[in-house]
């Protein structure tokens, strides 16, 4: 359990906090350990505001692959983000 705080605990100081996104949640869905190597895999969706551009969301997966290191530490190795497109509008007169 105090590996899943750790791990949730870091998750929400990376891309996350930009000064750019005046909103962002990253949510952990499942975590793997095989042996020194762990994979968390969730979800993300961030409100990205940039100068001179119109207000932006996104949202996707993410997959976040940590290694301990042999003082017992655990660091990023590999930070994967998969946007997923938003669902298009229905067109007038039609059903969803």
């Amino acid at each position: 359990m105090l590996r899943r705080l750790f791990i949730g605990a870091v998750l929400a100081t990376l891309g996350f906090a930009m000064s750019c996104a005046p909103a962002a949640t990253a949510t952990p869905d499942t975590i793997e350990v095989f042996g020194d190597t762990a994979l968390l895999w969730g979800s993300y969706f961030e409100r990205l505001a940039f100068p001179g551009q119109p207000l932006s969301e996104q949202h996707g997966k993410f997959v976040i692959e940590w290694v301990r290191q042999s003082d017992g530490t655990w660091l990023i190795q590999r930070f994967f983000r998969v946007p997923v497109p938003s669902p298009r509008p229905a067109a007038p007169g039609r059903a969803p």
